[in-house]
C-alpha cells in the first residue's frame, strides 16, 4: 500500500511538471509577440467582433473582471489566436510564469479593459414605444478623418438617427456614475460627461438639450434621462446644423501612461444594442 502511494505520488509530480513545461512552452511562443506599446493600440481599437465579445461573456457568465483578464492576456500576445479567450484559467497560468515587469502589464491591461467593459448597461438611446421607424444606425468610424478645426481622427461612434429630428430621441446614461462635465464645447455641442463607478468616462455629444434639473456632480443611474438628440457643436454656442442629428458617444479611461485616452466604443455599442430600454417618444 506504502508504495502504491509512493507511486501515485510521483505520478502526480510528473504530471504537474508536465503542465508547468506545457505552460512554460506557451508563454515562450507568445513571448516573441508581446509588445505592451501594441497591446495599448489594440486596446484603443478593440479589434473584437461582436461574435466574439458575445461568446466569451457566455464563457465567463458575464463575470466582467474574466472576460477583462482574458482580453488583456488576448491583446498582450498579440491578438492572433482566440485560444486565449476561450480557455479558462491562461490569465492564471500566465501569472505563475511571466518575468515581474512582464507581469505588472498584464495586470495593468486587465485593470484597464475592466475599466471600459465593467460598467455598461444599456445602449444609450432607447426604443420608441410609439414610433418603431424612430431607428438608430452606426458604423466603426474609430479615428476616421475630422476637419473641423484642424485634422484629427474621430475618437468615438455616432449613433445616426432616422428621424434627422433634433429634440425628437432621448438619451440615457449607459451606467452607473457621477455627472463630471456639462454645458458646450466648440467641437460637440452640448455634452455631458459621465464618470462610472469604475473609473470609465462616457462622453455623449452633440445634444439638443438637456434632462430637467440634470446638474454637475450628480448622480446617475443606468438608464436616467440624460437629455436629447441633436446637431450642435462646430462653432460658437448655440451653433446647429452644421452636420445631421446624432449622437457621438465616448469612452476615456485614465492609465498609468495617460490621463485621459480616447477607447473604440463601436465594440461596446455591438454588445449592449440589444440591452435597450423602451421609452415613450
Amino acid at each position: 500500500m506504502k508504495r502504491l502511494l509512493q507511486f501515485l505520488l510521483c505520478l502526480t509530480l510528473v504530471f504537474a511538471q508536465i503542465i508547468l513545461l506545457g505552460t512554460i512552452t506557451a508563454w515562450k511562443k507568445n513571448e516573441k509577440s508581446w509588445d505592451y506599446e501594441t497591446a495599448c493600440e489594440y486596446m484603443r481599437s478593440q479589434p473584437v467582433t461582436e461574435e466574439q465579445v458575445t461568446e466569451l461573456m457566455s464563457i465567463c457568465e458575464n463575470d466582467r473582471s474574466d472576460f477583462s483578464k482574458r482580453l488583456a492576456y488576448f491583446y498582450l500576445t498579440g491578438g492572433e489566436s482566440l485560444i486565449s479567450l476561450q480557455e479558462s484559467g491562461e490569465y492564471e497560468k500566465a501569472l505563475q510564469v511571466l518575468p515581474v515587469a512582464k507581469k505588472k502589464q498584464l495586470e495593468q491591461m486587465a485593470e484597464y479593459v475592466y475599466k471600459i467593459w465593467s460598467d455598461i448597461v444599456y445602449f444609450p438611446i432607447p426604443l420608441s414605444s410609439s414610433n418603431p421607424q424612430y431607428t438608430v444606425s452606426f458604423e466603426n468610424s474609430w479615428l476616421f478623418e475630422r476637419t473641423f478645426g484642424g485634422v484629427r481622427g474621430h475618437e468615438g461612434t455616432d449613433i445616426m438617427a432616422s428621424e434627422n429630428t433634433r429634440g425628437v430621441y432621448p438619451v440615457i446614461s449607459s451606467s452607473n456614475g457621477v455627472v463630471e462635465q456639462l454645458g458646450w464645447l466648440e467641437k460637440g455641442g452640448y455634452r455631458i460627461g459621465i464618470r462610472s463607478e469604475n473609473g470609465a468616462y462616457f462622453y455623449y455629444a452633440h445634444l439638443e438639450s438637456y434632462a430637467q434639473d440634470i446638474q454637475k456632480g450628480d448622480t446617475v443611474e443606468a438608464g436616467q434621462l440624460l437629455g436629447f438628440v441633436g446637431d450642435t457643436g462646430y462653432g460658437s454656442e448655440g451653433t446647429t446644423g452644421k452636420f445631421p442629428v446624432h449622437l457621438h458617444f465616448g469612452i476615456y479611461i485614465s492609465t498609468a501612461e495617460q490621463e485621459e485616452l480616447s477607447v473604440n466604443p463601436y465594440p461596446v455599442l455591438l454588445y449592449c444594442k440589444e440591452k435597450r430600454l423602451t421609452f415613450k417618444y
